[in-house]
């Protein structure tokens, strides 16, 4: 059915489309394959097609303003999406992992932020009489539904795109960093198994344990400002290992 809506629809609803894929376009490289993967994974669109229905039924045609209309319905739809998966912890959608389970809460909040930016410039760039009252009803919309954009931005300054790249930016840097940290920890872990279970072999235990520590502690040490506590490692592996 969703296809016979689309073939009925024809150009109206390839323009359509085309606009939604021209203002989620970015010179961001990780941000625009960000929005191509959640666009061509965000459902049947019904949103934007019952607009061009609506607009066909009661026009006989589509103009170009409509078409704006309906790609904002489906940007805004989404950026909803974005939101509630942050507030709801959700795992999955679709069959896909979401943005968050991926990259975390404040790279989804700034993605849907992002979107509903990109929403408004979509209304905005419409050219009828009837724009001023769209962007009425879309400012009462994100009122009523507390969804202006929620992501700290203030310290950033420049386009969307500009504060997009600094936050994702940073999301990638904190996964790395907590990934480097995990695996000191599993292997703190696993040396202190080994002191438990081999008591015959304490001595080399111990100063395999405490090679762990300083190791471990200098890893720590990267990521703490002053970068004290990555010297306190260093400075602990001659007596380690002698």
């Amino acid at each position: 059915m969703v296809s016979d809506i689309r073939d009925f629809l024809g150009e109206d609803w390839f323009r359509t489309e085309a606009l939604m894929k021209r203002y989620l376009s970015s010179d961001v490289s990780l941000l625009d394959k960000l929005n191509r993967s959640l666009l061509e994974g965000s459902g049947k669109k019904l949103r934007p097609m019952l607009c061009l229905l609506v607009a066909k039924a009661v026009g006989g045609q589509v103009c170009e303003d409509a078409c704006h209309y309906a790609a904002a319905m489906e940007l805004l739809h989404n950026a909803t999406l974005l939101h509630d998966d942050v507030v709801d912890g959700s795992e999955m959608r679709r069959g896909r992992p979401t943005l968050q389970a991926l990259m975390g809460g404040t790279a989804s909040v700034l993605t849907g932020d992002y979107w509903l930016v990109k929403a408004l410039e979509c209304i905005l760039d419409a050219k009828g009489e009837e724009r001023d009252e769209v962007l009425r009803y879309y400012k009462e919309y994100l009122q009523d539904s507390d969804l202006e954009p929620k992501a700290d931005v203030t310290p950033l300054v420049g386009t969307p795109d500009d504060c997009a790249r600094g936050i994702l930016a940073d999301s990638l840097i904190r996964q790395e960093r907590d990934a480097t940290v995990k695996s000191g920890w599993q292997s703190f872990k696993l040396v202190l198994l080994g002191i438990l279970a081999a008591p015959v072999a304490l001595p080399l235990a111990i100063a395999a344990f405490a090679l762990s520590v300083a190791v471990f502690a200098a890893l720590i040490g990267c990521f703490v400002s002053g970068g004290a506590l990555a010297l306190a490692g260093v400075a602990f592996l001659p007596a380690a290992l002698f």
